[in-house]
């Protein structure tokens, strides 16, 4: 056998190169044909997946993003909003608190895995609550489900309130009057396999997140339908604040139906639910640490075992400086996100926080402008007052600029643009450091002078 030359082995080893090339090109062309494929696949099974879950959402709701921009996780956590108007504060106790709620649920409990979790964040709202507060929530990361309201007036033959219940706000302008629109989830049936169901006055308050222990419980119930709920504080019923449900929408039309006759009418939709679902024996009871109101038989409920405090947690004195920590991380994650409407700062006392919200301008902020000649001490305690938690905008002009220029660019909007209040601090100002937020002056300066216009 004769030996290969140098010339044959390197024409060999060419050969073997551009077939080892040529099949290294099929392969990868092969592997980007099936990824391709299987994204067209996936795709295609997420349009299939998407038509039929929107077959199921009943014609006059509405989800922002849809089922299309974005898939429905099988579970889902709800909370409802009804009410609110598009002023400088908007952003009213409840609107407030499902902000809070938001970044509580995806960003506190969950910021590392909430994309992968197998439920996701709802806020229910009416169609009066404004597109403003509406992207807010958005931007925050929730979901929005848009459905009609259900009120008194809108259950044919509802009585006027018994005396017992008279006292309640169930009535047109009324703290309480859309609590029947908690029905309309009960309408998503095909859209969410489980509701875990919370009222926004319920603020959670341990650093773990209740929602899978609450699932949970769901999930050991052997029926096709079921509701699982709490105890009330006052009444022999269930308390409609914290529910876990299957939607149902039989359910909803029996329920809505039973709605204006005795004893489902007492007490807005929480006799309703309650005698509904015990009549039925469809209930299980959750363990009382998930919803406690500190009234009546629960009183003495132990702090250490509570998990859900469910009272107006903005007006209360128990568990206020838990929840104003919740809020300030709440506004540092939408400063760093850029976000363009900031839940307030939160004074450190209630009855600081209480004079605020009286005052009505707990979203404002305020725009310090300083003009002249100031030490750089005093530019940086100023600076140091317009920190977020402050609610405040310092701007510090060049030397040089005029007092009469200031109140020219003042009447221009050169300053209203990025806040409403607009303080104007002379060169011989000395402003002392402050940790009290800009807002709760302003409510003071209100109280003494008695006016509400902004400057």
């Amino acid at each position: 056998m004769r030996k290969p030359t140098l010339s044959s082995t390197t024409g060999l080893n060419a050969q073997m190169a551009l077939g080892i090339l040529v099949l290294l090109l099929l392969g990868i062309t092969a592997v980007k044909t099936w990824r391709q494929n299987e994204e067209n696949y996936q795709k295609i099974m997420m349009r299939v997946t998407a038509d039929e879950i929107a077959s199921f959402i009943p014609e006059d709701f509405e989800f922002f993003p849809s089922v299309y921009d974005k898939p429905l996780k099988p579970k889902a956590i709800i909370s409802m909003l009804t009410s609110g108007e598009d002023s400088p504060s908007v952003f009213d106790a409840y609107f407030t608190a499902a902000v809070a709620h938001v970044f509580t649920f995806t960003q506190y409990f969950n910021s590392l895995n909430y994309a992968n979790l197998n439920y996701e964040y709802v806020v229910m709202v009416t169609e009066n609550v404004s597109a403003r507060q509406r992207s807010v929530l958005l931007r925050m990361g929730a979901r929005v489900l848009v459905v009609p309201s259900i009120t008194r007036r809108d259950l044919p033959g509802m009585p006027k309130l018994t005396p017992r219940y008279s006292h309640l706000s169930l009535d047109k302008g009324g703290e309480y009057e859309y609590v029947y629109s908690k029905l309309q989830m009960w309408r998503l049936e095909g859209v969410f396999e489980t509701i875990l169901f919370h009222d926004l006055d319920l603020f959670f308050l341990k650093d773990t997140d209740p929602a899978p222990a609450l699932f949970k419980f769901a999930d050991a119930i052997n029926s096709s339908y079921f509701l699982a709920a709490a105890w009330d504080c006052c009444d022999e019923t269930l308390n409609s604040g914290l529910m876990v449900f299957s939607p149902n929408k039989e359910r909803f039309k029996e329920m809505k139906q039973l709605a204006p006759t005795p004893p489902y009418n007492y007490f807005g939709d929480q006799t309703l639910v309650h005698h509904y679902h015990w009549n039925r024996s469809l209930v299980t009871v959750l363990p009382q640490a998930y919803n406690v109101i500190y009234f009546g038989k629960l009183k003495n409920f132990k702090n250490e075992q509570t998990i859900g405090f469910h009272d107006k947690f903005w007006r209360r004195e128990r568990w206020f400086s838990e929840w104003r920590k919740r809020m300030m991380a709440t506004r540092k994650f939408q400063l760093e996100q850029g976000h363009s409407y900031l839940v307030p700062s939160i004074p450190k006392k209630l009855n600081e926080w209480t004079m605020v919200q009286e005052s009505g301008w707990m979203g404002e902020t305020v725009h310090m402008v300083s003009f002249g000649a100031i030490s750089q001490e005093q530019i940086e305690i100023r600076q140091q007052v317009a920190e977020f938690n402050l609610q405040a905008i310092c701007t510090i002009e060049k030397r040089g600029v005029e007092l009469h220029e200031l109140l020219k660019r003042l009447l221009e909007g050169s300053y209203n643009a990025n806040g409403s209040w607009v303080l104007i601090l002379f060169p011989e100002a000395q402003m002392a450091g402050t940790s009290s937020p800009i807002v709760l002056e302003l409510a003071r300066f209100a109280a003494i002078f008695g006016f509400c216009d902004s400057i």
